[in-house]
């Protein structure tokens, strides 16, 4: 800081040197055609004043600047960091809520297996078609292996004639949707066999 300032600060010890050097001469100041080194030390002093001033102000000015340019840098870089938090947490958020859901959706899965297993399959239909509604959600693949499961639940109630009790036709329909948002040729074959079930 000190060896940026050294110029300005000689260039004012010189100019208070040279004004007490001036007011220590005791001859007066006086005008005359003949005495113009004079005019021209003055004109210069004058002008070298002027400069200090002006080398005073930007100095203090540039200082003010640098001052509220650090502090919007500071503001900016907090806002940048934020919002990157943020947009991390809420990423890592929908992560999370995608797992949870394909949890969900497994452990239903696996539920609506062992009611298979357990000849329960109005119940297991059920189950199964709420985790494919939670796999459909959240755009996992659905596998071969659920579509089959499905049929097979659905030949049962038919074959054995099961009276469906568990669930209505309202959510049969809702069943259908999440089939045919899988476009698949499987899928329009199980929308068929449903659709016999109301």
């Amino acid at each position: 800081m000190i060896r940026k300032n050294i110029i300005p600060l000689i260039a004012i010890c010189i100019s208070l040197v040279s004004i007490v050097i001036s007011l220590i001469r005791t001859t007066p100041f006086v005008i005359e055609n003949t005495d113009f080194y004079g005019w021209v030390t003055a004109t210069l002093s004058i002008l070298v004043s002027i400069l200090l001033v002006w080398q005073i102000y930007n100095t203090l000015s540039i200082e003010q600047k640098m001052k509220t340019y650090i502090i919007d840098s500071e503001i900016k870089m907090k806002k940048s960091v934020e919002h990157y938090i943020e947009t991390k947490l809420s990423e890592f958020d929908i992560v999370i809520d995608t797992n949870i859901k394909e949890l969900e959706a497994n452990t239903m899965y696996n539920q609506a297996l062992n009611a298979f297993q357990g000849e329960r399959y109005p119940e297991s239909l059920y189950l199964i078609f709420q985790s494919l509604g939670r796999k459909v959600i959240i755009k996992k693949n659905v596998s071969v292996d659920m579509l089959n499961v499905i049929e097979q639940i659905i030949n049962r109630i038919r074959e054995d004639k099961i009276k469906i009790t568990l669930f209505g036709a309202s959510e049969i329909e809702n069943w259908i949707k999440f089939l045919l948002e899988l476009k698949n040729e499987r899928a329009i074959s199980i929308i068929t066999q449903l659709r016999s079930l109301i």
